[in-house]
């Protein structure tokens, strides 16, 4: 027996969870996002100080999310992109103007990422940030799933018909 009913439980707050959760806001559900780090940290383990190369789709993606301007300050434009083998025979070069669009791709620290998208998470309508809470017990059926959680409150069961495991590579 649960606790709380939820439509979607999404597991990790990293940009994977994070952003799905940006994205469902306004369709009706129910959410509930389970972080295991503490409130202590700023951000997840996951928003830290390493480099990635965004496409120019996820780009469109974090605009649509209302996150990308708060987002942009820290990305740098690729404009150029060189494909090529050492030693072989044949290379590619791409260009944004070339391909009528602003930039192929940015390059912005992850931590940026989530000082974007974490302050966003409060105005979600329907979503319910439990954290620090640690998943150990799974059990589905069909009609959905049935989670143990481990928060500072205790022991805690959710249930939801769908549930997103967003938390990592240690998942």
């Amino acid at each position: 027996m649960s606790d709380v009913d939820y439509d979607i439980l999404i597991v990790g707050a990293g940009m994977a969870g994070a952003s799905l959760a940006c994205a469902l806001d306004g369709a009706g559900y129910r959410i509930a996002l389970i972080e295991a780090s503490s409130t202590d940290h700023v951000a997840p383990p996951g928003y830290d100080e390493r480099v990635l190369a965004l496409a120019y789709g996820s780009q469109r993606i974090f605009r649509q999310l209302g996150v990308w301007d708060a987002l942009a300050a820290h990305a740098t434009p690729i404009e150029h992109i060189h494909v090529s083998d050492r030693g072989r025979f044949g290379f590619t070069r791409l260009h944004a103007a070339d391909e009528g669009v602003p930039a192929m791709g940015y390059v912005t620290p992850a931590r940026a990422i989530g000082e974007a998208l974490l302050p966003r998470l409060p105005s979600i309508a329907g979503l319910e940030v439990l954290r620090p809470a640690t998943v150990v017990e799974l059990a589905a059926d069909q009609d959905g799933v049935e989670v143990g959680l481990i928060t500072a409150q205790g022991r805690q069961r959710l249930r939801a018909r769908l549930l997103v495991a967003a938390d990592g590579v240690h998942s």
